[in-house]
């Protein structure tokens, strides 16, 4: 039986501690979350709610530099993470704005670089 290669991201991904609010549309409160792990596609979001696989939702958080965000996404793998006591969702960006995303991939660069000057 053959492996299939793994797909390649089309962004780089780097990981960071984030304050988040997500909002699932069938409800209207803003609920808090993390974000684990960041990048110009997605994210992964870590919560104390499950959330099925597809389900959509709107997430909005703000980057170190200060620049406020907002994405929605849809999520394409959730699990129980024992190790952190939270569920944990990857979360794929269906809707950003242009600016939104390149702060995100500007921020993810720095990062890279900053990791590689240690």
């Amino acid at each position: 039986m053959s492996e299939r290669p793994r797909a390649q991201r089309r962004f780089a991904r780097a990981n960071v501690d984030i304050a988040a609010t997500y909002t699932v549309p069938a409800k209207s409160v803003a609920l808090p979350a993390q974000i684990v792990n960041l990048g110009g596609g997605g994210i992964r979001l870590v919560n104390q709610e499950d959330l099925a696989r597809e389900s959509l939702l709107d997430v909005r958080f703000r980057l170190p530099s200060g620049d406020e965000l907002s994405a929605q996404g849809k999520v394409v793998l959730s699990f129980y993470d024992a190790g952190v006591g939270a569920f944990a969702h990857g979360i794929a960006f269906t809707r950003i704005a242009p600016a939104d995303q390149a702060a995100i991939v500007a921020y993810v660069e720095s990062i890279d670089h900053q990791a590689k000057d240690v």
